[in-house]
C-alpha cells in the first residue's frame, strides 16, 4: 500500500490511501508522535490507517502544543469530523491517546453524530479510575532531569539521554504539555457508550495494572474484550508482534458486528 499524507490543519493525519475502506484513526501517547504507528499500514490491509499527529509533535515540532484537554478535543472534532462522520471508523488510543479517544468517541455520541465502530483503547487506566501515576507529577515544580529519569524508568525515553541534558527541554516540551492534557481530564459519570471496547493491557506495565484496563468494561454496554500482552506500559513500541495481530482480530469483531467488511 503507497502512504499518503491527508493535511488537515491543524490536525495531520497520515495513511494509506484507501477510502474505500474503513477508517483506523490512531492516536499517540504523551510525548509521542504518529511515527509510532508507520508499520501499521502494511500489517492491517483491510483498513485505511490515520495517524494524527498532533500539534508540537513529530512533523508539527514548530507549532505550539496544546496543553488543555478540551481545547485539543474541540480541535480533534473540527479536524477529524469530516472523516468520521463520512465513513465506518475505528479509534485506536495508546495511553494519552486512549483518553483522547474516550473523550471523542462521547462526545460524538451525546451529540448523534455517526459512532465509532469500535474503541480500541492500550494501556490508559479506564475513565472512572485514577489516572496513571506520572500524571500525578507536579508540572510545575518538577525539574527537566527528574521527569527524564522517570520517563526513563518506564520505558519512555532511552536512558541514554539522560547523560546529554541539554537536549531535555526540547524533547520533554511535548511530554509535559502532554501531560497537562491528561491531568485535565475529570470523570463525570454517565451512560456507558453504545460503543464496543477493546482493551489492551501490559502484563508489566508499571503505570496501569491489568486490573486497571479490565475497568473499561463499565464503560461499554456493545461489548468488551480485553487483551493481556507480554510487557510494559510501551506496547506499540515494544510489543507490535502480539498488539497488531490482536488488534487485526478487533477490527474484524467490530467489522462484523457492524456490517461493514475488513
Amino acid at each position: 500500500m503507497t502512504a499518503s499524507v491527508v493535511s488537515t490543519p491543524p490536525i495531520r493525519v497520515t495513511g494509506g490511501a484507501a477510502p474505500d475502506r474503513p477508517a483506523l484513526v490512531c492516536l499517540h501517547h504523551a510525548g509521542g508522535s504518529a511515527a509510532a504507528f508507520r508499520d501499521w499500514d502494511a500489517a492491517l490491509p483491510g483498513v485505511e490507517v490515520h495517524a494524527v499527529e498532533l500539534p508540537g509533535h513529530g512533523v508539527r515540532a514548530a507549532e505550539p502544543a496544546e496543553q488543555d484537554l478540551h481545547r485539543l478535543l474541540d480541535r480533534l472534532d473540527t479536524e477529524l469530523g469530516p472523516l468520521l462522520d463520512s465513513r465506518p471508523h475505528v479509534l485506536f488510543g495508546h495511553s494519552m491517546g486512549g483518553l483522547l479517544g474516550y473523550h471523542l468517541s462521547s462526545r460524538r455520541v451525546l451529540r448523534g453524530d455517526r459512532p465509532a465502530s469500535a474503541l480500541l483503547v492500550a494501556a490508559y487506566s479506564a475513565p472512572h479510575l485514577a489516572r496513571p501515576a506520572i500524571t500525578g507529577i507536579d508540572l510545575d515544580s518538577v525539574d527537566d532531569l527528574a521527569l527524564a529519569r522517570h520517563l526513563a524508568g518506564i520505558g519512555g525515553i532511552p536512558a541514554a539521554l539522560l547523560r546529554r541534558p541539554e537536549w531535555l527541554p526540547a524533547l520533554l516540551g511535548p511530554a509535559r504539555a502532554d501531560l497537562r492534557v491528561c491531568a485535565g481530564h475529570r470523570y463525570r459519570p454517565g451512560p456507558p457508550l453504545p460503543v464496543p471496547v477493546h482493551a489492551f493491557a501490559g502484563r508489566t506495565d508499571p503505570l496501569v495494572p491489568v486490573s486497571a484496563m479490565a475497568g473499561w468494561a463499565a464503560h461499554t454496554d456493545a461489548g468488551f474484550e480485553l487483551t493481556v500482552l507480554p510487557g510494559g506500559h510501551f506496547l506499540v513500541q515494544d510489543e507490535q508482534a502480539g498488539l497488531l495481530p490482536a488488534v487485526a482480530t478487533a477490527l474484524t469483531g467490530a467489522a462484523t458486528a457492524a456490517g461493514t467488511p475488513v
